[in-house]
């Protein structure tokens, strides 16, 4: 006989995590803090971000003001 199929818990799966936009935000502009440590984490794939379509959408709503710290940056000023 096989294996028996494996339960939820036995699967190594990588968390997902939801994010809020401030959360996503924080961990975009700032350097330091915890919302940086959530942004390695995805980064080096140690957790899975979702973000919600209409987070996504206030995300690039935001991102694009002029007083936006990462329009800032982006630009060179």
């Amino acid at each position: 006989m096989g294996k028996a199929a494996k339960t939820p818990r036995e699967i190594n799966r990588t968390p997902r995590v939801v994010l809020d936009t401030s959360v996503v935000l924080l961990a975009l502009i700032f350097t330091h803090g915890c919302a940086v440590a959530l942004r390695e984490a995805w980064q080096a794939g140690r957790c899975e971000p979702h973000v919600s379509k209409a987070a996504v959408g206030e995300l690039i709503r935001v991102l694009g003001y002029p007083n936006s710290r990462l329009a800032w940056t982006s630009s060179g000023n």
